[in-house]
C-alpha cells in the first residue's frame, strides 16, 4: 500500500473516529495543535488503526506520535513488518 492511500485511509479513519471531515491531510499538520484532536479522538484514531490493519501499536510509539507523518510512518513500519513475519 503506497502513502498516498494510507493518507486518503487515515483521513477517513479519523473522520469515523472524530466525526470531523479532514479531506486534505497535510503529513507535517500536528495532530493536536492543527487538527484539533483531543485525548479521546487520539486513543480512538489508535485503535481503528490497529483494528483497520490488524497491528498493534504500543503506548510509546503512541506517546511518539505528533504529526500525521507520524502516524503514517508507524501504520506502514507495522504493515511492513507484519507482511515480512507472514512470507
Amino acid at each position: 500500500m503506497d502513502r498516498e492511500q494510507l493518507k486518503l485511509e487515515l483521513s477517513e479513519i479519523l473522520e469515523e473516529s472524530v466525526g470531523e471531515e479532514f479531506p486534505q491531510l497535510n503529513e507535517s499538520a500536528s495532530l493536536v495543535d492543527e487538527l484539533k484532536l483531543d485525548s479521546v479522538d487520539l486513543l480512538s484514531m489508535t485503535i481503528e488503526i490497529q483494528s483497520r490493519y490488524g497491528i498493534v501499536i504500543n503506548a510509546t510509539e503512541v506517546a511518539d506520535i505528533a504529526t500525521v507523518s507520524d502516524v503514517l510512518d508507524v501504520i506502514a513500519g507495522k504493515i511492513a513488518a507484519k507482511m515480512k513475519t507472514a512470507a
